[in-house]
């Protein structure tokens, strides 16, 4: 059984971070220390309990008039456009290409309006997409352009976009080497940095016994992804009539329900800091290469082309017409794969002189996620491949995070059935 969740840190990892929880440590200093290492020469960083705290304390410091536009790109975990409401400004979603997640650039032109004033692009799936055209539009426009760099990080040495003037990275649990939460967030105006430092220097500090907390929970989810457990864990949930993707979706949960802002309005502690600072000192870019070779094993299996941006494939995306067919076939040859998860599509403003986002819907409601992961051996991925090729006919043009057209096509005729041994028919 290869369950969809593979949480990206060692128990040594998860030892020290534990331990560091009864130590009593200065979290300013870690802080400082974290800060310099990833930005030593440009000292534009800012470490922050997450990426929505980082942006929570951007939309603060800019102090930007109630009915002010963030355009965002269309596909985004739902707390991002959340925050921007409470900041009383009016979220506006930018369709996406899919299945790479780069922004459709007419539809960026439709959104823009006099009362627009930030544009955030979200880096999604591991994909680095160019910025050159976007950053053009935005300062043509005056926008402020904010990269979302949660799913994107591959090396402490990138630190974003320079064409971006804030880039925001994240390490939270289910994240490419996971310090169980935290961000670095790099600013290059050092006024809006320093006054975003000022906003979070007034927040209180992290709760050490939450944080432990959520270390024991995350050793749970570490056993649970070896394969005797998670095969328990889906037969119960079988047997009790539980979800097992609202469970995995509960159990990664940065952020519990409640107030967000109270939860994101919080210095990080010094044993998240201490943690984070040892994953980006000894994280081995390895595991990203086996990951990145990986993913492109797989799109050649699907028979789809490479991407032609910097890719790491944290998640892999691939479009069926029969997702829950698709999904149970594989589940009973033991690869476990899973849904958009906390993802959404970013609902339009109320006025409604905003296009609608019709690729980004389609997307969401067509995508499952594949395992794809350093642990994956290579007689596994390709048997998964020749899986999803013989069991149903789906469109290889829509499959990969490439984003470039297909080799070849599939498609599923009237007379096939997602469960029978019919072969996908080529145009």
């Amino acid at each position: 059984m290869w369950v969809r969740l593979r949480l990206d840190i060692g128990w040594d990892d998860l030892w020290f971070a534990f331990r560091q929880t009864f130590r009593r440590r200065s979290a300013a200093l870690l802080q400082q220390q974290l800060e310099r290492y990833w930005s030593a020469e440009n000292e534009d960083a800012l470490a922050c309990l997450s990426v929505r705290s980082g942006f929570d304390l951007l939309l603060t410091a800019l102090e930007l008039p109630p009915g002010t536009e963030i355009l965002f790109s269309a596909v985004t975990i739902s707390d991002m456009p959340d925050i921007a409401r409470a900041h009383d400004f009016t979220p506006v979603p930018v369709d996406i290409l899919e299945p790479d997640g780069r922004l459709e650039i007419n539809a960026l032109l439709a959104a823009i309006s006099p009362q627009s004033r930030v544009l955030v692009v979200s880096h999604l799936f591991g994909a680095r997409p160019d910025l050159s055209e976007i950053s053009q539009i935005a300062r043509q426009h005056q926008l402020l352009l904010v990269e979302d760099c949660a799913q994107a990080w591959f090396d402490p040495q990138w630190r974003g976009n320079n064409l971006a003037e804030i880039s925001l990275f994240s390490f939270g649990t289910i994240k490419t080497a996971t310090a169980l939460g935290g961000a670095l967030c790099r600013i290059a105006d050092s006024r809006l940095q320093q006054k975003m430092r000022s906003l979070q220097a007034q927040y209180p500090l992290q709760n050490g016994r939450k944080y432990r907390s959520k270390i024991v929970k995350s050793a749970l989810l570490k056993l649970l992804s070896l394969r005797i457990f998670a095969i328990c864990l889906m037969q119960i949930c079988r047997g009790t009539g539980q979800d097992i993707d609202a469970l995995f979706s509960n159990l990664t949960r940065g952020f519990g329900e409640g107030e967000l802002l109270t939860q994101i309005r919080i210095r990080p502690g010094h044993a998240l800091l201490a943690l984070l600072l040892l994953r980006l000192r000894t994280y081995s870019s390895q595991r990203l290469e086996i990951r990145r070779r990986n993913g492109l094993r797989l799109l050649r299996l699907l028979d789809a082309a490479p991407a032609t941006c910097p890719h790491t494939y944290w998640l892999f995306p691939f479009m069926a017409f029969e997702v829950q067919q698709l999904r149970t076939k594989l589940l009973q040859q033991g690869f476990d794969t899973s849904r958009a998860g906390r993802l959404r599509v970013i609902r339009k403003p109320d006025n409604d002189h905003h296009h609608p986002c019709p690729r980004a819907t389609a997307f969401l409601k067509q995508v499952i996620f594949l395992p794809c992961y350093a642990e994956l051996p290579p007689r596994d991925l390709d048997r998964l491949g020749h899986l999803i090729r013989s069991f149903t006919g789906v469109e290889a043009a829509r499959t990969s995070c490439s984003g470039l057209s297909p080799r070849s096509t599939f498609r599923l005729t009237k007379d096939d059935s997602p469960s029978g041994g019919t072969q996908p028919m080529r145009e």
